[in-house]
């Protein structure tokens, strides 16, 4: 007997920017066959991406309802998603880099909530 084949999973990841001067900069992203927490941090790492390649940015605040997705960035340990939390490392320090006082918050939001 052939074992069942399942459809693979696909997930929508958005991304937006938003700057004091200019209008919302909104990215999506299709990703198969990948997690939820692997979507979210795809998602999260094209975001800060692009906030870090606009000029004089000082200040990034992640909106999210995966915080525990957020940690894996932190993780030193071996884990799946490594190549994004690697990833968003590497940005993040050259972001830091750039100025002293550059900032990122990261804020938990249900997805339920309105905001």
């Amino acid at each position: 007997m052939l074992p069942t084949r399942y459809p693979p999973l696909r997930f929508t990841c958005s991304a937006a920017i938003g700057h004091w001067s200019s209008s919302c900069h909104n990215t999506y992203h299709q990703a198969i066959n990948v997690s939820t927490t692997e979507a979210k941090l795809f998602a999260i790492r094209c975001g800060i991406n692009q906030a870090i390649s606009i000029l004089h940015i000082k200040h990034i605040v992640v909106i999210t309802n995966s915080l525990h997705a957020i940690m894996k960035i932190f993780d030193s340990s071996s884990h799946p998603y490594q190549i994004h939390s690697t990833a968003i490392a590497r940005e993040l320090r050259e972001f830091f880099n750039k100025y002293t006082n550059n900032y990122i918050k990261f804020w938990d939001c249900h997805s339920t909530e309105n905001w």
